[in-house]
């Protein structure tokens, strides 16, 4: 199974002539989460200004990295001023994490309980299946991500099963006569997972090693906070590159 992906379709040389912009979400990810209104704002912000784009949404897969805990011992951090630094500069980062976490629950509406929720290992893998399925299908899947955030994060379903993903699917409003069904899926299902080591090393090699991350001429922008960068991209492609 080939699984689509920025690499089926050269992103400087697309075979209309338009740009191709790929967006990359972690549904286990609370930055994904917060990026994903700003970026549908951005994208229809692009399209009211006439900008013409090809557009790709495709599933992160990916493990979150754990840090081994430090075995310095209070005597190796008065010791070493090196280390001093460090342990400081964590406790520093760790303050403003929290801080940060409270303030993107304010945004988001939900509580700092709700932003640590997580889709089980196989419902987050069923729910990427689920995107690249719809994307085989020709389906906007712009409804299906806000929906798979809403219940991971504002309702905290940490499963879903089958029937809750079909039902994500169907929430995009596609139908038994646009091919999309329970047995359908499960096939597609199956050849996906048989192909998402593939997909995964076709992320490194692309150089995305995080969500969100945005892909538009053969650049990589990880965080929404390029948002304002990649519209001026779409926009300035628009107006014929003018400065």
């Amino acid at each position: 199974m080939t699984i689509e992906n920025e690499n089926t379709m050269p992103i400087n040389s697309p075979l209309n002539g338009k740009p191709q912009l790929t967006i990359y979400l972690n549904f286990n990810g609370l930055a994904s989460f917060l990026a994903l209104q700003p970026t549908l704002n951005m994208l229809n912000s692009a399209n009211l200004a006439g900008a013409e784009f090809d557009l790709t949404w495709l599933p992160f897969f990916g493990a979150t990295k754990n840090k081994e805990p430090s075995n310095n011992s209070d005597q190796t951090l008065l010791e070493n001023p090196e280390v001093l630094f460090k342990a400081r500069r964590q406790l520093a980062k760790k303050a403003y994490e929290t801080i940060e976490l409270r303030r993107n629950c304010l945004s988001l509406g939900i509580t700092e309980q709700q932003a640590n929720a997580r889709f089980n290992a196989v419902d987050v893998i069923n729910a990427n299946i689920g995107l690249l399925y719809l994307n085989a299908k020709g389906i906007n899947p712009e409804r299906y991500l806000q929906q798979v955030f809403q219940l991971v994060y504002a309702e905290g379903e940490k499963s879903v099963g089958m029937d809750g993903i079909m039902k994500l699917l169907f929430s995009t409003g596609a139908n038994e006569a646009m091919g999309v069904n329970k047995d359908d899926f499960l096939r597609y299902q199956q050849q996906a997972l048989a192909a998402v080591d593939d997909f995964q090393q076709m992320q490194l090699e692309t150089g995305v090693f995080e969500a969100p991350a945005y892909r538009l001429h053969g650049e990589r922008y990880m965080g929404r906070q390029h948002l304002p960068l990649i519209s001026y991209y779409l926009l300035a492609g628009h107006r014929g590159g003018e400065n």
